[in-house]
């Protein structure tokens, strides 16, 4: 029985608890294996069965001052889960996909807070389509966050401000994120504030601080020659 997984939750929650900890928001995670089930009217005999499932736990959506910050919820699940078997050619009714928390027991020993939703699904209840879909698999190394305030003239665009840094073909700058933009005093009327997140990732190895210190100098320099000010 030790080598025979009866869910394959507790194990993604190991990844959750890996990225929480190096300050992820949002984690959505799945994975396709096997777990075995007693059949009933039986003590000793298992039937084994492969499984999709999935966990999803914090943020709905990436942080972003566009949007609110709030936790996902089981109607946002249940969307996902409709356009996954949609584009899966899957025939499965959303009425015999159980959507439910992770049961606490195994949150409390992962040290996760907050609630974690898992589905899991047999894959021959999905797969009653021929389809091919290409994924691209999640690097295994941590990302790097590193925040940018600015100040800069009301007309400037997070547009224009993201094709500065595009230009600097900066290694492994994976993503920009506009997370906060201010207006009013003690700036002048003609300035405002905006507040960016800069994220980067390495597919092969885990990044270094002096890397991403230099990818940031060099941001910030081609910002200030544009008359950009570095709010410390």
């Amino acid at each position: 029985m030790d080598a025979m997984r009866l869910s394959l939750v507790p194990g993604l929650l190991q990844s959750i608890a890996f990225n929480a900890n190096r300050r992820a928001t949002q984690v959505q995670a799945f994975e396709i294996g096997k777990i075995y089930s007693l059949i009933p009217n039986t003590t000793h005999q298992f039937k084994e069965l492969q499984v999709l499932t999935m966990v999803f736990w914090g943020l709905e959506q990436p942080e972003s001052w566009e949007s609110n910050t709030k936790n996902i919820q089981y109607y946002r699940i249940k969307q996902i889960l409709q356009g996954l078997l949609t584009r899966m050619g899957s025939g499965l009714a959303m009425e015999k996909i159980s959507i439910q928390p992770a049961k606490e027991m195994w949150t409390k020993a992962a040290e996760i807070q907050g609630t974690v939703w898992a589905v899991e699904i047999p894959i021959d209840n999905i797969l009653n389509a021929k389809t091919t879909q290409k994924v691209q698999i999640p690097s295994k190394y941590p990302t790097v966050r590193r925040d940018l305030a600015l100040v800069v003239d009301q007309n400037t665009s997070f547009k224009e401000l993201r094709a500065t840094a595009a230009k600097l073909n900066l290694p492994h700058l994976s993503d920009i994120k506009v997370f906060d933009v201010f207006a009013g005093k003690p700036l002048e009327i003609t300035q405002k504030s905006i507040a960016m997140a800069f994220i980067f990732s390495n597919a092969e190895a885990t990044l270094v601080d002096h890397e991403i210190e230099q990818s940031m100098q060099k941001l910030m320099s081609a910002y200030e020659n544009q008359g950009a000010l570095i709010r410390k």
